[in-house]
């Protein structure tokens, strides 16, 4: 699957009223990810200003995309999403550490490379919700987005 993404925004809001701008991210080149950490087979290209996202190629080759950029609890995250084809699935990790509390690329933890038993029932802690599922048949009338908490997967 392919995915446009057009910019990304994270906020602080510690009150209706008051907002202060913590991380901004026009998304529109490659350049704009370079520092970002990629666990599998991650492709970055940008497409008439648009960055686009996708896997290595088939359906089984997944990739997780890390910001690397740690936030306060309560933010508002927003950016754009387009799949550029199907079937496809598109899940954000949020709220990520070590079992242990450390950072989720401490030396010690196990390799992750995309696969999703990685994330849910391993070494690390994160929140994450699947907001595109269009991976099998059954999914692609599916318009739900699932929030989960690993590890387990609850």
């Amino acid at each position: 699957m392919k995915a446009s993404f057009l910019w990304a925004l994270a906020l602080i809001a510690p009150t209706m009223a008051a907002e202060k701008l913590l991380y901004s991210n026009p998304l529109n080149s490659t350049a704009d990810v370079a520092t970002w950490v990629a666990e599998g087979p991650v492709n970055a290209t940008a497409v008439d200003g648009v960055l686009e996202l996708s896997g290595g190629g088939t359906i089984d080759e997944h990739f997780v995309f890390w910001a690397p950029e740690v936030f306060p609890d309560r933010i508002r995250i927003t950016w754009e999403f387009s799949p550029r084809n199907e079937p496809g699935l598109a899940i954000f990790f949020f709220g990520a550490a070590s079992v242990a509390g450390g950072s989720i690329f401490d030396k010690g933890l196990k390799p992750r490379n995309g696969q999703y038993p990685q994330y849910h029932s391993s070494d690390i802690r994160t929140l994450h919700a699947s907001y595109f599922r269009r991976r099998w048949p059954e999914e692609r009338a599916f318009h739900v987005a699932n929030l989960r908490k690993s590890p387990g997967f609850n």
